[in-house]
């Protein structure tokens, strides 16, 4: 190959590698407004067998009757309201903040914090994990 070729077989390679990158960048990213909104579990998963990841097997479908929502307010706060088989938790407030866009801090009023990574998000679901006393948990949630 001579010179030329060989210059443009690099650009284009550094070309083709800048695009995939942005590419990456764009769907990985998360913004307040796509949290903004109520949210309802549609399916949790523990790490079961230790490996340090959620296998397609532990995920499980939130029992027929549970619900569970999240609902994330534009001005950085949130309630979890809690229904199960009939009886009504009382609704947890926090205030939360994205970090680095990786990860969503919720601070309850509690005085529980929890800081998840965000695995997914678009406008229709959201895929939670967290580090937790018992190993790795995830939360699929869909927008309601």
């Amino acid at each position: 190959m001579n010179r030329s070729s060989l210059f443009f077989l690099f650009l284009f390679v550094a070309m083709a590698g800048g695009l995939v990158s942005c590419v990456k960048k764009q769907n990985t990213g998360s913004t307040n407004s796509e949290l903004d909104g109520k949210w309802k579990l549609a399916q949790t998963a523990t790490d079961d067998n230790g490996n340090k990841q959620i296998d397609g097997s532990e995920i499980h479908s939130v029992p027929s009757g549970q619900d569970y929502e999240l609902t994330f307010n534009a001005n950085f706060t949130g309630v979890e309201n809690d229904i199960y088989d009939g009886v009504v938790s009382t609704p947890l407030s926090f205030s939360w903040a994205l970090i680095n866009n990786d990860y969503l801090y919720s601070a309850f009023a509690s005085h529980d914090t929890i800081t998840y990574y965000i695995v997914s998000m678009s406008s229709n679901n959201l895929v939670l994990q967290a580090n937790t006393q018992t190993g790795l948990t995830a939360y699929y949630y869909n927008k309601k």
